[in-house]
């Protein structure tokens, strides 16, 4: 993947540290930048793409890459780029997924909590009604003589 390709095009360069001495801009994180202790083996290399897909050695790999050999950056900038966007993609549709399945739970309390309002207030206008209808205690026991069989 993208680590063995690095360490093939970098970590086994033993060109890539050298430079000429009639260049005017070289900085000192170039001329001290050793290929081999970022890109060496597949270990390094991973770990120096995930510091690249970081942030967090762009200044030191970057520039030393760039001033020996800018071709280079066009696998790093692509790279940086791709992994960036992407992390960012999968890390924000994370995020709306949890809240649309908070917002989801969250309906079906209101739902549920609608339900039990309705619930009470059939159960109420129930109550109402009983208290409203009258007392017939001596109809009921005429009722019942002609709802049993004789």
């Amino acid at each position: 993947s993208m680590a063995i390709l690095m360490v093939s095009l970098v970590g086994t360069d033993t060109e890539l540290g050298a430079y000429d001495d009639s260049d005017p801009v070289r900085s000192e994180v170039a001329e001290s930048f050793n290929p081999h202790e970022y890109f060496g083996g597949l270990a390094r290399s991973m770990f120096t793409m995930f510091s690249l897909f970081t942030l967090a050695e762009l200044h030191v790999v970057g520039r030393a890459l760039f001033e020996s050999s800018p071709i280079i950056m066009l696998v790093i900038v692509p790279f940086i780029l791709f992994t960036a966007f992407g992390v960012t993609s999968v890390i924000t549709a994370i995020v709306v997924q949890n809240l649309i399945g908070k917002e989801i739970v969250l309906e079906q309390l209101r739902n549920k909590s609608k339900v039990n309002e309705r619930l009470m207030m059939i159960r109420q206008l129930l109550a109402a009604i009983v208290r409203a209808v009258p007392d017939k205690q001596g109809e009921d026991e005429e009722e019942d003589q002609f709802l049993t069989p004789a």
